[in-house]
């Protein structure tokens, strides 16, 4: 199999310093000797060539090497495939591969290292090479780049096979070749002007910093230096007159001044114009006297180009690798008529473009858009355009609105991703195969988008898309709703307006995620198709009540907090969220909280509905701890995938009404349960854990770890043998039976409690540590005393039998309450430590 064109035209250059010429290409293309070659005979037939020997002396006489030969070698290799000398190399480098190059086999041949079958000292370009980072390698591949240019351009001019004149001049254009684009640039267009020589007088001619007055079909205007003092060679006066096909002028601006300099030449047929500015200020040709210019190619620069007032209508205009701004400016008479065209080739732009006549509106009329190479965001000014064509595979954006004379876009053969702003014109968009935005001015339901394949988002004012109040079908294939404050001069226009409903699930029927880009001003409702949805919200809101359409029970909604701003990240409020519509209600959320200052809160409360046969959960997600201050209406909370460092903090005042389940993150949450029976895990992190009333299952988890419990905050006993005046002691039972359909002891329990100073805390009413209840009969219980009974708790009854002070597996703690019969209707909270030896229970547990 033949080897690629680029892989032949790097061997040319490794071995040989030269340019391959197109008969060269073609033989080792087409002929069967040479392409069912393996890649080890290919590489050995460039390292035995005449040429490589020729190249590098030490290839000629490999036996009579020296560690000097073998230095000289690498500084070769290094100077011909990447431009570098001696003195850009670190010299442990060198020495290493001159070291590798010494290697030998035990009969003294050199070495073949990689096992290839090729003597290191052959194959030494190709490893040097695979062992350089990207940045140096790039050097080569603009040099196999400009190589190949060099043979086509050759060609072009008739001349398929090289003579040594030839190769010669290949490689004085190819060691001017590094790792930039700048350097590509300038040898692509070295490359015209050698072939246009080469294939004959009066082809071509480089200007002289003088006026100069000139025929050709290819000029360059690249700086000379004149006895120290480079001189730009475009000047005002010049005259060029273009001749044969494609009459086209170069220019290399290098102007070091930062004042930007302006130049009135004058062109006639000069066809295509290249431009690469690489100057310190800016460079303007006055186009009064340019006739016939069609093409505008801008590569490169780094400073501003513009070309005004030229006579003729471009017809194509380039713009790649460059940041700068480019303004071409045409003649009104030339952009008279009704049907002006021009095409835009967009490769890794990001300035501004203007394409607009000298005054008034009366512009091109249709323009098309194709990128290539690498994405491009371009800020566009194009006044008078009515149609947009978008091809390529590369993604583009167009940061300036499009005119409003603009209504017609296709972009249904665009592969990149798309975004662009319309004007407040009525359109007809059509997008392409990515994932496309389209922000559109004066939204209304006459507009007409198909957002096309991809993931595409729609972005309105908050008035333009609350305006939308019946079923708009003119909006096919958009995914995601944005409103967004279209107008930075203006009152901010993206916040949702208090009191409004937005209907998501009209405008379209795929709208399934709503971005809430600038918040809202007061309570507001969305509504959602049925199924799963997510809403965005980067700024705060007030109360927000999301519904889903239909009656079904498996609607879910993902609640994105994100606090990404500029110049700094912020925290965000949402008043509350509710999701418990009676008609369209939604079972299921996920809460992601990312990017805060510090972190996100729901003031008030988080309401889903309670919904039969359906475990109504919520989880809780992102890198910012959230911060809920209201009630928590659902079975479930899991929080357990929150990353650095998050936590979930609960600070409700009113607890849920339905029994919940908690599970916190690896942050220091405070969780919060409902006065019913919950069961909440505090998992990492130093957790603050409040049962709340009701018989709670709690696990602590890692870290230190304080349980809340209230005075009274337990059920009473449900049995207890001996009389209530009886002293507690070891054997003698405490009932707490599960109630109902519970399969749990009616009691609070704690798991995973660690004792000692650095242990976990039960915070209870009154700060004391615990005492031995034995003894002390159960109405005696002395208030602000909290005491302690060891014994083991059977789980499947409730029992809790008590044993002798540390001879349980099992600790019950009892908050006395002044005499008062514990077991009675007027009961202390209790708690039982599950797994807990009371003598691990210290003074510093009990807060």
């Amino acid at each position: 199999m033949a080897i690629s064109t680029e892989v032949y035209a790097s061997l040319n250059i490794l071995y040989a310093s030269q340019a391959p010429s197109a008969s060269d290409i073609s033989l080792w293309q087409t002929d069967p000797s040479l392409t069912s070659l393996t890649w080890e005979e290919t590489v050995l037939v460039f390292a035995n060539s005449a040429a490589a020997q020729q190249t590098y002396p030490l290839l000629a006489a490999p036996g009579a090497a020296t560690d000097a030969t073998r230095r000289q070698y690498v500084l070769e290799v290094f100077n011909n495939a990447y431009g570098l000398e001696e003195a850009d190399l670190n010299v442990d480098e060198i020495n290493y591969w001159v070291e590798w190059l010494s290697l030998t086999n035990p009969d003294g041949t050199p070495a073949d290292s990689d096992g290839n079958g090729i003597p290191n000292i052959l194959d030494f370009p190709i490893v040097l090479n695979q062992y350089q980072p990207a940045a140096i390698q790039q050097a080569l591949l603009n040099r196999a780049e400009v190589a190949l240019d060099f043979a086509a351009q050759f060609q072009l001019q008739g001349i398929s096979s090289f003579t040594e004149e030839d190769y010669n001049t290949s490689w004085s254009i190819l060691e001017t070749v590094d790792a930039s684009e700048a350097s590509v640039t300038e040898a692509l267009a070295a490359n015209l002007l050698a072939a246009a020589q080469a294939g004959g007088a009066g082809n071509s001619v480089a200007l002289t910093a003088s006026q100069d007055d000139l025929t050709s079909n290819l000029f360059l205007a690249a700086p000379v230096n004149n006895f120290g003092q480079i001189n730009q060679t475009l000047n005002s006066g010049d005259k060029l007159t273009g001749s044969g096909t494609n009459p086209t002028l170069t220019v290399l601006w290098t102007d070091v001044s930062f004042v930007g300099q302006s130049v009135l030449p004058t062109f006639t047929d000069v066809e295509t114009l290249n431009v690469t500015n690489t100057g310190n200020g800016g460079l303007t040709i006055l186009g009064a006297s340019v006739t016939g210019l069609k093409n505008v190619n801008v590569a490169d620069s780094i400073s501003n180009f513009s070309l005004t007032d030229t006579q003729t209508a471009v017809e194509k205009v380039s713009l790649s690798r460059t940041a700068s701004a480019t303004t071409i400016t045409i003649a009104n008479a030339a952009l008279a008529g009704d049907e002006d065209a021009v095409t835009l080739t967009l490769n890794e732009a990001t300035g501004p473009l203007t394409l607009n006549p000298v005054s008034g509106t009366d512009g091109y009329e249709q323009l098309a858009i194709a990128t290539e190479g690498l994405a491009s965001v371009v800020a566009l000014t194009a006044v008078g355009i009515e149609e947009v064509t978008i091809t390529g595979d590369q993604d583009l954006t167009l940061t300036n609105a499009l005119a409003n004379t603009a209504t017609k876009l296709d972009a249904s053969e665009f592969e990149g991703d798309l975004s662009v702003i319309s004007g407040t014109g009525t359109i007809d968009f059509t997008g392409g195969l990515g994932d496309d935005t389209f922000t559109v001015n004066g939204f209304t339901s006459a507009d007409i988008l198909d957002g096309g394949e991809g993931t595409n988002t729609l972005r309105v004012t908050a008035a333009n898309a609350e305006g939308i109040t019946t079923e708009d079908d003119n909006i096919t294939n958009i995914q995601t709703l944005a409103l967004a404050d279209l107008d930075p001069t203006a009152i901010n226009n993206g916040i949702g307006t208090a009191g409004a409903t937005l209907r998501a699930d009209l405008i379209g029927d795929e709208i399934t995620t709503v971005n809430l880009e600038e918040g809202t001003a007061g309570a507001y409702t969305i509504r959602f198709n049925a199924g799963n949805n997510t809403l965005t919200t980067f700024a705060n809101t007030g109360a927000l009540n999301v519904q889903a359409e239909g009656t079904a029970t498996t609607d879910a909604l993902t609640l994105n907090i994100d606090g990404t701003a500029v110049p700094v990240n912020i925290d965000i409020t949402v008043a509350s969220l509710t999701l418990n519509n009676v008609d369209r209600p939604i079972e299921q959320l996920t809460i992601n909280s990312n990017n805060a200052a510090t972190s996100h809160t729901i003031t008030g409360a988080v309401t889903l509905p309670d919904t039969t046969g359906v475990t109504n959960a919520i989880t809780i997600t992102g890198n910012s701890t959230l911060n809920i201050g209201g009630a928590v209406t659902a079975d479930e909370i899991d929080a357990s995938d929150m990353t650095n460092g998050a936590a979930l903090v609960m600070n409700q005042g009113t607890p849920s009404t339905i029994a919940i389940s908690i599970t916190g993150s690896e942050g220091n949450d405070r969780l919060v349960g409902s006065g019913l029976r919950d069961s909440i895990s505090g998992a990492g992190g130093n957790d603050t854990i409040v049962g709340g009333a009701g018989t709670d299952q709690l696990t602590g988890g890692g870290g230190i770890d304080t349980f809340f419990q209230a005075f009274a905050d337990s059920a009473a006993r449900s049995a207890i043998s001996g009389a209530a005046a009886d002293p507690f002691t070891a054997a003698r039972t405490i009932t707490f039976a599960p109630v109902g359909t519970s399969a749990v002891p009616n009691v609070d329990i704690i798991r995973e409690f660690t004792g000692g100073a650095n242990g976990d805390q039960l915070d209870l009413n009154f700060a004391a540590a615990a005492i031995s209840g034995i003894g002390t009969a159960s109405n005696a219980l002395a208030a602000n005393t909290n005491y302690f009974l060891s014994g083991n708790l059977t789980l499947s009854t409730g029992v809790f039998t008590i044993t002798s002070d540390g001879g349980g597996a099992d600790t019950l703690i009892i908050q006395g309450n002044g005499g008062a019969d514990f077991f009675g209707g007027a009961n202390a909270s209790s708690i039982v430590l599950v797994g807990f030896n009371s003598n691990n229970l210290v003074g510093a547990n009990i807060i």
